[in-house]
């Protein structure tokens, strides 16, 4: 096994010769294999036993044997207590899963403080039932990858050697471990894949762990391969508001479901599914949590979350160029109705609007004030034409404005009143009618653009 482990350690450049590495050691034959060899082959080992405080005295009869087993060899030994069924009930996850989570917290804190990497001891066989698992799960491509020999600090010195291998070495080496009791509980998932599904497949292929084993160094390969082009269209295509989605459309679907995960920030494949579904239909929203959501909004795809943490702003409404806090310029142009049409067309313009400015300016003369603004609480509107008046947060819910985008559009208030929204246009007594003289022409430009 010693000669798998050199393997692993060299293809995989896990480990520098002779560097410090903690180890996480439950007494089982995995983890006392893994610490022994990686003692024997020089390395500077700390072990790190964790209690999920699940088996009661088993547990602290598991501990116990550790630190012995630490003792015996010369090597700095740490333990830790975490009611991981208690935690598990706090944040309504399964034991195995938070079990996980608590040990690579400790492993990863550790890691930091010591300034060293992370040995585990997940062997061939681990990362074989890990691709069934997924399999079962019904998991993409990278789910087929199994168990990574590296991510990040940690590292898999084991990830070459099945548990054939790891219990041989045991008895060559006259190495006790311990039993997990829980190991022979078919009702946890995993067990049950140790325990009756792989020897079925390894009655079928007697290398079937190295079949495995090519399979996801070849999901890995592809999976990597995939996720770069996706990253590069990202990087080349990201404009102010997010991505456009004729551009999505455009992309081969391995490449599109890539980077939508990606927009998304990690999400499941049915998240994916509805986000691209919103992709092809050109509009909508789909809640992927209780902090993101992913909006089609003007022809982009964005995901934001709750908060938008931009300040309120406002200016005062004048003719000419005005710069906006979120680096766009607004030009503002008074307009005569009958030169409108004669207007030259502006390069690298994002929409026109028109106001009514002779009741704005009726109103200033009258004392009233215009300013430009960004949305405040309770704000209301009244679209011209559509005889309603709603709270502006409503109608940029209804339009698929994202929650982290709905205090970017600019307004214009007039005494108090809003009657310019972008996007939305001028409010109820405001179009531009019959006895319109002048205009308020509106243009929005990106600030790289408003020159």
């Amino acid at each position: 096994m010693l000669t798998k482990v050199k393997a692993a350690i060299a293809r995989y450049g896990m480990l520098d010769d002779g560097c410090d590495v903690i180890c996480g050691l439950s007494g089982g034959a995995d983890s006392v294999s893994l610490v022994h060899a990686l003692h024997t082959l020089g390395y500077r080992v700390r072990a790190v036993h964790v209690n999920h405080m699940i088996r009661g005295a088993e547990a602290q009869s598991d501990c116990d044997f550790a630190k012995d087993f630490c003792l015996r060899l010369g090597i700095p030994f740490e333990a830790y207590e975490v009611d991981v069924p208690k935690r598990s009930r706090e944040l309504g996850i399964g034991l195995e899963e938070c079990g996980r989570q608590v040990r690579y917290e400790i492993f990863e804190r550790l890691s930091s403080e010591y300034g060293c990497k992370i040995a585990t001891a997940h062997t061939l066989s681990d990362s074989a039932e890990t691709v069934l698992f997924n399999i079962a799960r019904g998991s993409s491509v990278s789910g087929l990858r199994g168990i990574p020999p590296v991510r990040g600090d940690i590292v898999r010195p084991l990830i070459l050697a099945s548990r054939e291998d790891v219990e041989g070495y045991c008895a060559a080496n006259g190495l006790c471990y311990v039993t997990d009791s829980t190991n022979s509980d078919t009702a946890y998932t995993r067990n049950m894949i140790r325990k009756e599904i792989v020897p079925r497949f390894r009655g079928i292929n007697t290398s079937f762990l190295s079949a495995v084993a090519r399979l996801s160094e070849c999901a890995a390969s592809d999976d990597e391969y995939l996720g770069t082009l996706a990253a590069d269209f990202l990087r080349d295509n990201r404009e102010e508001g997010g991505w456009r989605i004729e551009r999505l459309r455009e992309l081969a679907d391995p490449i599109k479901r890539r980077a939508i995960n990606m927009i998304a920030g990690g999400c499941d494949s049915r998240h994916i599914d509805l986000i691209s579904e919103l992709i092809d239909n050109g509009s909508g929203a789909v809640e992927i949590d209780g902090e993101r959501r992913a909006v089609i909004y003007r022809g982009m795809l964005s995901v934001g979350g709750k908060n938008t943490g931009i300040p309120e702003w406002s200016r005062e409404l004048r003719e000419g160029r005005i710069s906006l806090p979120d680096s766009r310029e607004l030009l503002c142009e008074i307009v005569r109705i009958g030169d409108l049409k004669t207007q030259e067309n502006y390069d690298n313009l994002l929409f026109t609007e028109v106001v009514d400015y002779d009741i704005i300016s009726e109103r200033l003369q009258n004392g009233d004030t215009a300013l430009l603004r960004n949305r405040r609480q309770g704000d209301r509107f009244s679209p011209a034409g559509r005889k309603i008046t709603k709270q502006v947060r409503r109608l940029f819910v209804e339009s698929g404005i994202p929650a982290d985008r709905r205090s970017v559009p600019v307004m214009i208030e007039l005494g108090g009143e809003l009657v310019w929204l972008e996007g939305f246009g001028a409010a109820q007594g405001f179009a531009v009618g019959k006895s319109t003289q002048r205009v308020l022409v509106l243009r929005m430009y990106k600030g790289d653009e408003a020159s």
